[in-house]
């Protein structure tokens, strides 16, 4: 004991007060609920800190702090100083109560942070609490979606990089080491040779250090190799697979003609005048958009589309008085005016689309098919091999980690 505390008498003051508190749990055990609310918080004090020996007895009061893994941090802001990173702390005055961090449950045995949870939605959440004011409910039944989505990320990838790991042989692994030192020579490379520069680039471009971002390099590459390994390998599309498919939809690459029709009605009681000087600008070479939207028809006059069969415009669902007129139009040919009731008509070919006829021997349809066919089998086995994996991986109740997290997002965003 006397040697410990001679190693810790040679510390600085603030990392002597950090270093007893793992030391009197240690000797004096923790236990609590894991109860986190707000009033049963405990404030660390200047003399929870004192390292002179008379003051030793004062430990009893240090262990009660450390009630429990879940609970939360609580630091009196004037006590921190450059041994503390400023990372971990939330903005705030001086002598203020702030959250450290808050150990909030574990997947597979590595401890999950609320910061690790919260740091990636932080905007979203500091705009919700915008748009909630100081309506904790509203805030608390969005955020928890927010949270939850995020949280579901974590385990996944958490526990794909334990599956990753756990079957990795020697060969793997020296691969994989090989792999992450070509990522730090291409970074080194495109940073003119300076180690400081890929420092300051990697900061200023993805908020990362060298190291934070070779770790993720590395996660991408191993979830990247067991979702091949245990998913992709699994999706086989055969040609049976693909003809079957195009039976059910060959339909979704078969389209019939169709043609659009425009039309302008005048009543007959309006001035003969102007039923004249329509049929004079159409004459001129006016196009029919051009005359209807003059006369203030929406969308150039466009009446409506139909679908040709066979028969072509002469089978369209229409007027049979209308058939007359327009079954010889072309697109672009304008007839009228045409008296029919008590108005004045005019109707043109806006636009005609040919049928389109597709088989199965096109290449493109046989691409599409398998493309389709592939990612709906790949998302079946990923789901298939994600439920696997949840279920012989280790973790704590989920619904509880996202209501820890959410108790630490209220705490930090709407107080």
């Amino acid at each position: 004991m006397h040697s410990i505390e001679k190693n810790i008498g040679t510390m600085p003051s603030m990392k002597r007060w950090i270093a007893l508190i793992p030391i009197c749990c240690f000797f004096l055990g923790c236990t609590s609920d894991l109860t986190v609310f707000k009033e049963s918080r405990k404030m660390i004090t200047a003399a929870d800190f004192v390292s002179d020996e008379s003051q030793t007895k004062g430990t009893e009061e240090i262990s009660t702090l450390l009630d429990d893994v879940l609970a939360e941090v609580i630091v009196q802001a004037s006590f921190v100083d450059e041994y503390v990173e400023d990372s971990l702390l939330m903005p705030t005055r001086v002598d203020t109560p702030v959250i450290v961090e808050s150990l909030v449950g574990q997947v597979n045995g590595r401890p999950i942070f609320a910061n690790e949870v919260l740091d990636p939605i932080s905007d979203q959440l500091l705009i919700l609490s915008e748009k909630t004011k100081l309506d904790i409910t509203a805030f608390k039944n969005e955020a928890k979606r927010h949270i939850a989505n995020q949280m579901q990320s974590i385990v996944r990838s958490e526990l794909l990089l334990s599956e990753a790991k756990s079957g990795m042989t020697k060969a793997e692994r020296r691969g994989l080491f090989a792999y992450l030192e070509r990522v730090r020579e291409d970074l080194t490379s495109t940073a003119g040779g300076s180690q400081s520069a890929v420092t300051r680039q990697l900061l200023d471009e993805e908020g990362q250090t060298v190291e934070e971002y070779l770790d993720y390099k590395q996660q991408q590459a191993l979830i990247r190799q067991v979702l091949l390994e245990e998913v992709a390998l699994h999706v086989q599309i055969t040609w049976r697979d693909i003809r079957r498919e195009w039976e059910r939809h060959k339909s979704d690459f078969n389209s019939p003609a169709v043609v659009t029709l425009g039309m302008i009605r005048i009543s007959s009681e309006e001035p003969e005048e102007e039923i004249n000087l329509i049929t004079k600008t159409f004459a001129a070479g006016a196009s029919f958009e051009t005359v209807a939207t003059s006369l203030g028809l929406p969308n150039g006059g466009r009446w409506d589309s139909f679908e040709l069969g066979e028969g072509g415009m002469a089978e369209i669902e229409i007027a049979d008085s209308i058939k007359p007129h327009i079954v010889h139009l072309e697109k672009g040919e304008i007839a009228g005016p045409i008296q029919l009731g008590s108005s004045r008509y005019w109707f043109s070919v806006l636009d005609f689309k040919k049928a389109t006829t597709a088989t199965i021997w096109d290449p493109k349809i046989q691409m599409n098919l398998r493309k389709f066919l592939y990612s709906r089998q790949y998302a079946i086995e990923r789901i298939r091999f994600l439920n696997r994996i949840l279920a012989e991986g280790s973790f704590d109740e989920f619904n509880s980690m996202v209501e820890r997290i959410l108790h630490v997002a209220v705490t930090r965003y709407m107080h």
